[in-house]
């Protein structure tokens, strides 16, 4: 994914990720684009990686250029936009917690031993934030459990990103999966059985899943592109993940149980990290599709709406 960077951003996120072979975002001239997405955002720098709160109210992303990106909150009634960190480097890939109180964060920094990312945990709506992880590593894209009470993370403390969880409660972290290539974006499954990830175990990226119970582990997509960042319906029913399996990144939609596929987005541009409603009827997204990178939003289609997805 690093041969066509054109942002500092995206180069810094994917040079952490070390997705070889991944297609990575490009500027387009042509904007246009058949899945009436609407547009949220549009700030100088880049809006990156949007994430909705519990109540569906707001949406979290980082935001910012040249290394100055922070957490910015997106009221969905008002369109209004509220800084909640400052004075921080590469701020990104935020997760909320259960109750909506409290936001955990990337930020990366240059040191002495080279590039170090860790978690960092903001309360909401005030700001205040400290310091969760400080291995000398990588951490990176973090999830909290669905009790509220642990996150899980890909780090790079064993030599390769693999899955890692900590309690809020404690000072260690325990490794999930052992690989020796590239396990990462865990998203915990609303029931907290499973983990959702994208990993390179099968010789491209694909979407997997770890039983949280057993260990077992379960490839659900299969394709010759590369898929990534998978997010949870609201139901755990299903998934909406980007994938360049079409050329350009963009957003498609499994069932978990049957691996049925529909692609969301059709753009010339590139879509990705899309982000689940709490009432499962719209997708928020990053897109360069004007350009720079914002905050775009779709309608989830009827075949993967709540309507269709009841017990």
């Amino acid at each position: 994914m690093a041969d066509r960077f054109y942002v500092p951003w995206l180069f810094l996120i994917f040079s952490i990720i070390t997705l070889q072979g991944c297609s990575s975002p490009a500027p387009v001239e042509d904007t246009s684009a058949s899945d009436n997405a609407l547009q949220l955002t549009d700030n100088d720098g880049e809006e990156m990686e949007p994430q909705w709160s519990p109540d569906g109210k707001w949406l979290s992303f980082g935001s910012g250029d040249n290394g100055n990106q922070n957490v910015v909150l997106l009221s969905l009634e008002t369109q209004q936009q509220k800084q909640l960190t400052h004075s921080l480097t590469f701020v990104h890939a935020t997760s909320w917690s259960p109750d909506g109180k409290k936001l955990a964060f990337v930020t990366s920094q240059k040191t002495d031993q080279g590039l170090q990312s860790h978690l960092y945990i903001a309360s909401v709506p005030g700001g205040l934030f400290s310091q969760f992880t400080f291995a000398p590593s990588l951490d990176a894209s973090p999830s909290w459990s669905p009790d509220g009470f642990s996150l899980v993370f890909p780090s790079k403390r064993s030599g390769h990103f693999n899955l890692w969880f900590q309690r809020l409660d404690s000072k260690g972290a325990f490794q999930l999966t052992d690989w020796e290539g590239t396990d990462h974006a865990p998203e915990w499954s609303p029931d907290g059985k499973f983990i959702a990830f994208h990993s390179n175990r099968s010789g491209r990226f694909a979407i997997w899943l770890l039983n949280i119970d057993n260990g077992a582990l379960t490839q659900l997509s299969d394709d010759a592109g590369n898929d990534y960042y998978p997010d949870w319906s609201p139901d755990g029913k299903s998934l909406v993940f980007d994938s360049d399996r079409n050329g350009h990144q963009q957003l498609w939609l499994m069932d978990v149980a049957s691996k049925n596929l529909q692609q969301l987005t059709y753009s010339p541009a590139d879509d990705f990290r899309g982000s689940w409603s709490p009432d499962g009827h719209r997708i928020a997204f990053s897109s360069n599709r004007d350009r720079s990178v914002d905050i775009w939003l779709i309608d989830v289609p009827r075949a993967f709406g709540p309507q269709n997805n009841k017990q």
